[in-house]
This record gives C-alpha cells, sequence and structure tokens, in this order.
C-alpha cells in the first residue's frame, strides 16, 4: 500500500459487532496494491472498479511514489506506468500509451539527453500548436515515455542507442544542433 493509506482510510464500526472497529482503506489504495500483485483476479478486480468509477488512474498515479521501497520488490516504475495505462483503458478511454507512440513515431530525432538516464525527444517545430498537449502526455507517464523512446530510438539508430545503454546511458556533453528548429522534451 502506498505511505498515508492509513490517513486516507475510514473506520467502520458497527452495533452488532461492540468494540470492534474496522479499517477500511480507500479503493485506489487497494487497487494500486493489486496493480502491484497484478495476478488474474487483481486485473479482473481492477477492470471492473475502473469501469464502474469506482477507482481512478489519474488518483492511482499521483501515488506511485508513495510505494514504500524495500519492502516488496516493485516492478520497474514503466511497468507500473503501463498497468495503469491498462488500468485506464478499461473504461473505454484510449490510455496514455497510444498519444505517446504517436507522439514518439512522428518525432524528428531521439537521442541522449543532456542528463543522465534521459532521452530527448524532438518533434516537428516549436511553433507546433499541439506542443503544450505533447508535453503534457510526456511527462504524465515520463518512464513509460521515456523506455518507449528508447525502443523506437533502437529502431531507428540501433548501434547508437545500444552504445548509449551500454554506456550507463551518460547524458551528451554536446547539444545536437541539428534540429534546432524543433520542439523538444527531455524525459
Amino acid at each position: 500500500m502506498p505511505l498515508g493509506w492509513r490517513e486516507r482510510a475510514t473506520p467502520y464500526e458497527h452495533s452488532e459487532c461492540p468494540n470492534v472497529i474496522a479499517i477500511v482503506p480507500d479503493l485506489n489504495d487497494i487497487a494500486i496494491a493489486k496493480m502491484i500483485a497484478w495476478r488474474e483476479k487483481d486485473q479482473t478486480w481492477l477492470a471492473s472498479g475502473a469501469r464502474s468509477g469506482m477507482i481512478d488512474a489519474d488518483t492511482m498515479h499521483s501515488r506511485i511514489d508513495a510505494l514504500p521501497r524495500g519492502a516488496i520488490t516493485l516492478p520497474p516504475r514503466h511497468e507500473i506506468e503501463r498497468r495503469l495505462d491498462e488500468i485506464e483503458r478499461f473504461t473505454g478511454r484510449p490510455g496514455k500509451v497510444a498519444p505517446i507512440h504517436e507522439i514518439i513515431n512522428n518525432a524528428a530525432s531521439i537521442g541522449p539527453g543532456f542528463e543522465d538516464g534521459r532521452v530527448l525527444v524532438k518533434w516537428k517545430f516549436k511553433s507546433d500548436a499541439d506542443d503544450d498537449t505533447k508535453r503534457a502526455i510526456l511527462t504524465h507517464y515520463n518512464s513509460l515515455a521515456r523506455e518507449l523512446a528508447v525502443r523506437a530510438w533502437k529502431l531507428r539508430d540501433y548501434d547508437r542507442a545500444t552504445a548509449w545503454e551500454s554506456s550507463g546511458r551518460k547524458a551528451i556533453t554536446a547539444p545536437d544542433r541539428r534540429h534546432a528548429d524543433k520542439a523538444n522534451l527531455e524525459i
């Protein structure tokens, strides 16, 4: 359960069970625990919760960083974000992965960022009307967007992308000026 779950929980008492108090966690906190376990029964529960509107992918996303580290082995963040996207698609909305793929597949260039481990994605021109929308999509699920960008980069320039990964995903020292007129985002 994410840190702070006890503060969001609701105590429940019933007159037929005196001196007994049940602690009922927030459904989004339960959903996060089920998303981490990701068993078939958990996925069924999550699908029902998402379709009924009882759980919310955005609320769950805001609590990812509150997952306790070390107590359990967590999947990589990009996998957690992929699962969240799948939960969001249970609602009938397209999820975040499709727009991320579209932005990355139409990017002018993909390459190493200016900070270790980051990827620089450049698209069309700075005057692109969708610039703010693209930034919002890529930053909402930034870890997932980064992993998808690396995969797309490998398809475009396998040798350079794998050399970057072999170097420990080191940052570049000088900016790539070939696309200086392009809008970009480091993820």
